[in-house]
């Protein structure tokens, strides 16, 4: 028969190709997968910019309308004041004038209502709208110098007023201006949106309370939010300042549905672009308390 022995150098010669072929079978391998990775991850992003740009036309759709809406009530709730000082100037004298006064009071609760509805849906649209220009490296901010203490008392003024049945007590060092330069509206929405949860996750008899302090030697201010509520699981502390983050645990003891989970998100971005830090700390059964660093204006150090 034929021979079939094979000489060293066919051996090694064999050896050496079905090394390489297994190689090649490797990197194809190899190959294959990267190239699923990376046609997920490029359907991911496609899919995330999809979203995103929906989530924008969406919030600009949705604001339009609800101007409108917004607007209406408005118009509504001042010609009902019209009509009760025209009621209460000509006709306190009238049998009929207290039955009166109930039967405008009955539309007056609605329309109120209705306000603070239209309040939160225009927050909840502001917010995608934000969430939508961080994706995308479009948030402006307008920095000029601004006193921080008074950013403070303004926002305690404006819920004072959208929320007279809840109490916030402000606590300043002293009533000299706290110099900074920054987004003034956009430092007062991190404000609102602290106060906000605050007054959110907390029984209505319990106060919410917000502080200034100057640290570092005069070179940073901290604001601190503080409440009396539950507290926040460590489990959530880890992701509350995610996008789209909600504490489902903490919503259902309060029965608060309202929120997107972008506020805290959108807070973290905004002092960070100033700079800044974002922080919390809770313990569960006594609170949390959320606070937030801004550098001071340091002109006035320089002369």
């Amino acid at each position: 028969g034929a021979d079939l022995t094979y000489t060293p150098e066919e051996i090694a010669l064999v050896k050496a190709i079905a090394k390489l072929i297994l190689q090649i079978i490797e990197r194809v391998r190899l190959t294959n997968e990267w190239m699923a990775a990376r046609a997920n991850e490029l359907a991911l992003s496609e899919a995330n910019r999809r979203s995103d740009a929906f989530l924008s036309i969406a919030s600009h759709e949705l604001r339009t309308p609800l101007t409108t809406i917004k607007g209406n009530v408005q118009l509504a709730l001042r010609r009902m004041e019209t009509l009760k000082s025209q009621y209460t100037s000509q006709l306190a004298n009238l049998d009929s004038y207290e039955q009166i006064m109930r039967a405008l009071e009955r539309v007056h609760l609605p329309l109120m209502h209705a306000a603070h509805r239209t309040r939160v849906q225009e927050r909840m649209i502001s917010d995608l709208l934000d969430a939508s220009r961080i994706r995308a490296n479009k948030l402006e901010l307008v920095m000029r110098p601004c006193d921080l203490a008074k950013i403070l008392r303004e926002m305690v003024e404006d819920l004072h007023y959208y929320a007279s049945d809840r109490q916030v007590l402000l606590h300043l060092p002293d009533t000299r201006p706290v110099s900074i330069v920054a987004d003034a509206d956009r430092i007062g929405q991190v404000v609102n949106n602290y106060l906000i949860n605050a007054l959110r996750y907390s029984a209505p008899e319990q106060p919410a309370e917000i502080s200034l302090e100057i640290t570092e030697g005069g070179k940073l201010a901290r604001v601190v939010v503080r409440d009396q509520g539950s507290g926040i699981a460590p489990a959530d502390l880890e992701h509350i300042w995610e996008r789209f983050y909600r504490s489902h645990a903490t919503e259902k003891q309060y029965h608060t549905g309202a929120g997107l989970g972008l506020g805290l998100y959108i807070s973290r971005t905004i002092i960070e672009r100033h700079s800044g830090q974002v922080g919390v700390e809770s313990i569960q059964g006594k609170g949390s308390t959320f606070w937030f660093t801004l550098p001071l204006e340091q002109s006035e150090a320089t002369f």
